[in-house]
């Protein structure tokens, strides 16, 4: 995790546990396997133990109070079931104290389990989460989701919702061997006296009736009617009403991937494949 100042100067980094560092034959090895064209492949590909390939933080959020800077995993470390696409789901959560931004402190390590589908195909997949946002010192909204939509070669999501995260009660793994390259959740399995943090459903983006209000689809025909894949940022603003003052607009905004029929990058125009052209966009949800 990286602080900048306000002109771009890189001021300190955060370097997470021994859990998370990916490892190739004992020794850290940050590759995502996307070798420049000529470059030799990592070898195994995959880390055998911290984050996954293309799986690292995709959370981070600040407490309201500004105490807290939270990092969450975007699905299990390889040690902890990671190696499987049905096993992926028991993730990490660090809590860092930032009182004093120039020690950052870790302070809380937890689990959650992130929701289970199934696909197209009747397997098992685990729905990695894509975004956090702190609504107080312990409870997030957690978006989890599968890979379909507008932009990909299936356009059914079957998983896409936003959560609701509470680590009240969950054990905290801060200063135990977990924090190192002792497993928490081998093969995708708890281990026993660990509590994790509690997810419920609460927004279920995938809802026909109320995408349908505003010509809005979740499935074919796959344009730009249906919704996207990439849905990974989030955030709350009260809606200012006094008549109803615990109620607040949650915004929801996808990354488009620069999918684009007509682009341009690295000094050369592209196509995207298949030639769609993916807009940006954002979902507003009136919530209390």
């Amino acid at each position: 995790i990286y602080r900048f100042s306000a002109q771009g100067k890189m001021l300190s980094a955060i370097r997470p546990p021994e859990a998370i560092i990916p490892k190739r034959n004992g020794v850290d090895h940050f590759s995502a396997n996307a070798p420049a064209a000529g470059a030799k492949k990592p070898e195994p590909a995959n880390p055998e133990t911290g984050r996954q390939n293309n799986q690292g933080f995709e959370g981070l959020a600040l407490t309201p109070d500004s105490k807290y800077l939270v990092a969450i995993l975007q699905s299990a470390a390889r040690q902890d079931g990671g190696n499987k696409p049905e096993t992926r789901n028991y993730t990490r959560i660090l809590y860092y104290d930032i009182s004093n931004v120039d020690q950052p402190k870790l302070a809380a390590h937890y689990v959650t389990s992130l929701p289970v589908f199934k696909d197209a195909e009747g397997r098992t997949r685990v729905a990695a989460q894509s975004e956090l946002l702190a609504l107080d010192e312990h409870r997030f909204l957690l978006l989890c989701r599968d890979g379909n939509g507008f932009g990909t070669k299936n356009p059914t999501s079957h998983y896409r919702k936003i959560e609701l995260l509470d680590v009240t009660g969950a054990t905290n793994l801060a200063g135990t061997p977990y924090e190192s390259l002792t497993p928490v959740a081998p093969g995708g399995e708890l281990v026993s006296g660990v509590i994790p943090a509690k997810l419920s459903p609460f927004i279920d983006m995938n809802d026909a009736a109320e995408l349908g209000k505003f010509g809005l689809r979740n499935g074919p025909p796959n344009d730009r009617g249906n919704l996207s894949e990439k849905w990974e940022g989030m955030a709350l603003v009260p809606a200012l009403d006094a008549g109803r003052s615990r109620d607040f607009f949650l915004f929801v905004v996808n990354d488009n991937d620069f999918l684009t029929a007509n682009g341009f990058q690295v000094g050369a125009p592209y196509k995207a494949e298949g030639g769609v052209d993916v807009d940006t966009m954002v979902l507003a949800y009136r919530v209390t």
